[in-house]
């Protein structure tokens, strides 16, 4: 995203949303920054692999 947005109002004119109650000049942050999501791979673990069988002795 290459847009530098500052206040709400310019958020809500992009997102074409109303203001609600937010004062118009109030400054907004960017709290996400990025496009894809960090997926966090753990050795010998597959979330979607079936459980282990467990032996019956």
């Amino acid at each position: 995203m290459n847009v530098k947005l500052k206040t709400w109002r310019e958020v809500c004119q992009l997102a074409k949303i109303e203001l609600g109650d937010t004062p118009k000049d109030t400054s907004v942050v960017r709290l996400i920054s990025r496009i894809h999501p960090m997926i966090f791979r753990l050795k010998g673990l597959d979330k979607d692999a079936p459980p282990p069988k467990k032996l019956m002795l």
